[in-house]
């Protein structure tokens, strides 16, 4: 199948064939992000479920969080046929899904106790997801420093885009 669109980069032009609805270089791109958002799907749900499996302190920046937020919801929606596989799924999820929210919620500056608004119905619910949805804190907090964004480099660009 091939994708088409409209190229909206007049800087891309030259790399185009013949007209601009069609980009090789554009749909390469596109395929390849999408390779790469499986990967860091499979990693962040690997990480999260062994060496991070029950580990609520540090911190994890809102890519991190939302990617196993997203893998998880997918697992659910996987089994929500089987009722009785569901539950068990739930509940193995539950623990490693508490804790990416309260290193989340340490990233923003806030402690996990904010996960206590769970118990309250609906407006906790919204309230909660505004604050994991709250940028970072860019400089060290009592809960830890941040991920570094450049991976150690000395120009500050490593290739990839920074996890915030």
């Amino acid at each position: 199948m091939v994708e088409t669109f409209q190229l909206t980069d007049p800087k891309l032009a030259p790399t185009c064939f013949g007209s601009s609805y069609f980009c090789h270089n554009e749909l390469q791109d596109l395929h390849m992000r999408r390779g790469n958002l499986m990967n860091e799907l499979i990693s962040i749900l690997r990480v999260n479920l062994t060496s991070k499996y029950a580990t609520f302190y540090g911190r994890d920046s809102r890519k991190q969080y939302w990617l196993w937020f997203l893998s998880t919801a997918l697992i659910d929606s996987l089994f929500a046929l089987i009722p009785v596989a569901n539950a068990f799924i739930s509940l193995f999820l539950l623990i490693p899904g508490l804790a990416a929210a309260t290193r989340r919620l340490h990233d923003s500056g806030r402690s996990g106790k904010w996960l206590l608004l769970l118990l309250v119905l609906v407006i906790g619910w919204i309230w909660l997801a505004i604050l994991l949805c709250l940028p970072s804190e860019p400089e060290p907090n009592q809960y830890g420093s941040p991920k570094p964004l450049n991976n150690g480099n000395s120009n500050g660009s490593n290739g990839q885009r920074p996890y915030r």
